[in-house]
């Protein structure tokens, strides 16, 4: 049996065939799953690209270790990403990180609400995750602030109802922005007027000394800063 046949057999969720070869097979197990190298997914990533409790309980069954890949992707980070949710579930009743960041500083909860897979989303909150969620890692920037200069509104929604700060900045360019700032000057209308719905400070100073509405250009906007 071929490793490119294996990941056939996995792909269309032939599960009782790819249980039967890793019985039959333990050098092929290993080669392909179990040694976490070379960037190669193990079976318990293969489980949350989807979403199959059976591969898990496989996996499981055949002693295969838990491993990140080479750029720090765990397997929650594919359930997020892929709106998993029962396998996330298992990962964590089997006590695995769910928490950690990515090569480019991202965790399960960043990907989880870009991709609007709020059940993941609410399920890693109730891990105790932070939603006032930063990515990149030289200099973090809130998930907040991107959602609102994109006119994310759903995202945006999401993190403020669950208690995200509205008046965090970002040391980004060193501008101590906040998601206002970034709202304002994108011409975002609707985040302007969601992040303010929850808060934010419209006379915050950034490290220039502005305030959100003297970056932005569109009347409608600021219209809102005068009511």
């Amino acid at each position: 049996m071929s490793k490119e046949k294996l990941y056939e057999l996995i792909e269309s969720h032939k599960v009782d065939e790819v249980d039967s070869i890793l019985r039959d097979d333990r050098e092929l197990a290993h080669e392909v799953f179990m040694d976490g190298k070379g960037g190669k997914l193990s079976i318990y990533h293969l489980s949350a690209l989807l979403n199959s409790t059976k591969l898990f309980e496989i996996g499981l069954q055949h002693g295969v270790a838990f491993n990140e890949t080479l750029d720090n992707w765990t397997s929650a980070h594919y359930c997020a990403a892929n709106d998993s949710l029962d396998v996330l579930n298992l990962l964590i009743e089997h006590n695995q990180p769910v928490n950690n960041k990515d090569d480019r500083g991202k965790t399960p909860f960043y990907w989880a609400v870009l991709r609007k897979h709020f059940q993941i989303a609410d399920l890693l909150l109730a891990q105790g995750v932070d939603v006032n969620v930063t990515y990149k890692i030289d200099t973090p920037i809130p998930l907040l602030h991107h959602e609102a200069k994109d006119g994310k509104v759903q995202g945006l929604e999401y993190l403020l109802k669950n208690g995200a700060n509205p008046n965090l900045q970002t040391s980004f360019e060193d501008s101590l922005d906040a998601a206002l700032h970034w709202a304002c000057k994108k011409g975002k209308h609707k985040s302007v007027e969601l992040l303010m719905k929850y808060g934010a400070d419209k006379n915050l100073k950034n490290n220039a000394g502005q305030t959100p509405v003297d970056l932005a250009t569109d009347e409608s906007i600021i219209s809102l800063f005068k009511k």
